[in-house]
């Protein structure tokens, strides 16, 4: 069965996002790209994660998040 809500890549390189919380109250951590990775998962369908570099922490080393756990703050959306 396909899931038809799957979708492609949603963000690219120098996009600006911030991570979702969940529960608890936290200032929301907004950072930029810098690179994307695709992986297979076992039934062989693209999963993006991205390294992104968070405007609060040290520049040194991104971090990798999954696709799901990012926003874009263009997004109109209030998901928390």
């Amino acid at each position: 069965m396909v899931n038809a809500n799957r979708v492609g890549q949603r963000f690219h390189v120098g996009d600006r996002v911030r991570k979702k919380t969940l529960g608890g109250i936290r200032t929301p951590r907004t950072g930029k790209i810098v690179g994307v990775q695709q992986q297979l998962n076992s039934k062989k369908i693209a999963c993006y994660y991205y390294q992104v570099i968070w405007d609060d922490l040290s520049k040194t080393k991104p971090s990798i998040h999954a696709q799901q756990a990012l926003i874009s703050l263009n997004d109109k959306t209030t998901i928390s």
